[in-house]
């Protein structure tokens, strides 16, 4: 799930599909192992975004996120937009002078008013 507000606030949550379950109700329910499980198919994050529409880039300024590692760390992503469908792209160097991999997201468009189990 992918939110913009029109006052510059973003939020981005990616969940792995059939993450394991924390056998109990609440957030603090489960095993070491079972909050490793869950937490490896998740990332989350909110904060202020920026767009510079000369670049077609969009960058995301994590002010809360899973990952500690995100906070102060902007997050550019170059961005294109067919109709319902956005994809953000992030370029990454794993050490200096390394070749850069690039990772893509598509997201579709969800309209408030259409049914749930079409989303």
């Amino acid at each position: 799930m992918l939110i913009y507000t029109p006052d510059g606030f973003v939020s981005a949550l990616l969940m792995a599909p059939g993450r394991p379950h924390l056998g109990g109700a609440g957030s603090t329910d489960g095993t070491p192992d079972q909050f490793k499980k869950a937490g490896s198919g998740f990332i989350g994050y909110s904060g202020r975004y920026k767009v510079d529409e000369v670049k077609a880039a969009v960058t995301h300024q994590p002010l809360v996120a899973f990952s500690s590692d995100m906070l102060g760390n902007n997050q550019k992503r170059l961005v294109e937009l067919n109709g319902d469908v956005l994809v953000l792209t992030a370029e990454h160097t794993q050490q200096v002078g390394s070749a850069v991999a690039k990772s893509q997201l598509e997201w579709v468009r969800v309209k408030a008013s259409q049914p749930e189990e079409d989303r």
